[in-house]
This record gives structure tokens, sequence and C-alpha cells, in this order.
């Protein structure tokens, strides 16, 4: 249970290594092609083995990653991950969101709060999160979030989409000089190739 990260058919370890040690010779190379959460590679590289994993979802390619690393893997390369704004348009809505969720190591909400308008938080401080998988995100949109995150008691929320209207600008000026509550507007692909990534904590 300590090994679980929330994908349904993972394996445990102990049968990975047993299946690696049995099957692949010293220093050879093990691909798993619809890897998830990366048991296989994290088996893998503990035995001292070279090792490639392809998944279609780029959440779980974010959770192979960290796994590796801690593991003390360097040098990853993750290849065809969305970057550009024709990839981020092309997934589906929610690997949209839990995309965007992940990349802040932020936390999903709840229903209770997903029905007023809040994806999730950040980090550290649990500043509210709003995404849109749109390129057109309007004032009212930051209206009805700026709400939110008043009733929350929170003075920062973060909306995160691939593009806002002039209104949306306004709206988050009028919000921050009315209500005390900011709203920052972040285009997803100016930050998601930054090294480091930003720290929205």
């Amino acid at each position: 249970a300590v090994e679980r990260k929330g994908f349904p058919t993972q394996k445990p370890e102990k049968l990975l290594h047993r299946i690696l040690w049995g099957s692949c010779p010293k220093g050879g190379l093990v691909a798993d092609l619809f890897c998830g959460c990366g048991t296989t590679l994290a088996v893998a590289q503990q035995l001292g083995l070279r090792w490639i994993g392809c998944d279609v979802s780029p959440t779980a390619l974010k959770v192979v990653r960290q796994r590796l690393e801690k593991l003390g893997a360097q040098d990853i390369k993750l290849v065809n991950y969305p970057y550009t704004l024709e990839e981020l348009q092309a997934m589906t809505p929610t690997e949209f969101e839990n995309y965007v969720i992940d990349f802040i190591n932020g936390t999903h909400a709840g229903r209770a709060d997903d029905k007023r308008a809040i994806d999730g938080f950040t980090f550290m401080n649990l500043n509210p999160v709003q995404v849109k998988q749109r390129d057109d995100v309007g004032g009212d949109v930051v209206q009805r979030f700026a709400g939110a995150v008043a009733d929350k008691r929170k003075k920062i929320g973060y909306i995160f989409a691939l593009g806002f209207s002039k209104f949306a600008y306004e709206e988050a000026a009028r919000c921050q000089q009315d209500k005390g509550v900011t709203v920052e507007l972040v285009r997803l692909q100016d930050v998601v190739q930054q090294e480091p990534a930003p720290d929205f904590s």
C-alpha cells in the first residue's frame, strides 16, 4: 500500500523485481510501452538496468519522472510532452485539468469546491486554482472566481488558461482594487517550459 500512486492497474514492485531479475540480462534494456505510474521503470532503475517507458497520459509521465528522480535517475528526457498551444489544446478536458494541477504540485478540489468554480489548490498556501482549457477566458469567469476566492477567505487565486480577453485583465484589476482579491491570470503555455518551474505556492 505504501507504493500506491493511485493507478488502478499498478503492480507490486516485488512482482516486477522477480520478472525483471529472471528475464533481463545484466545491463539489459527494459521497455514498458504502457508504463502508467512507472513501477517497471522504477524496479529497473533499482536493479541497475537501462529503461525506456511510454504512456499516453502526460500526468502519468510526471508521476514517473518524480518517482525515478527519487531513485537517483538523472537526465530523464520527456519526449512529446505537451508544451505548445496545439499540444495543450489536444488534451482531453480532464487530462488538461490534471496536468495543470500536477504541474503546480497542487491538490484537486472536492466536489463542493468544484461546483464553486474551484478546481484545486496550490501546494503550500492552499490558494484556490481554476483551470480553463480555453483561449478566450472573459471577465465573467474572473468575477465568479474572485467571489469563490473571497468565500474561502483567501487573498489570492490563480486561473490557468490558454488565453484571456482584455476584459479578464480589466476585471482582475477591478477585483484587486475593489475587493482586495488578487486573481493571477496565467497563460499555461508561457510557464510550462520554464526551468526551474515557477513557484505557485
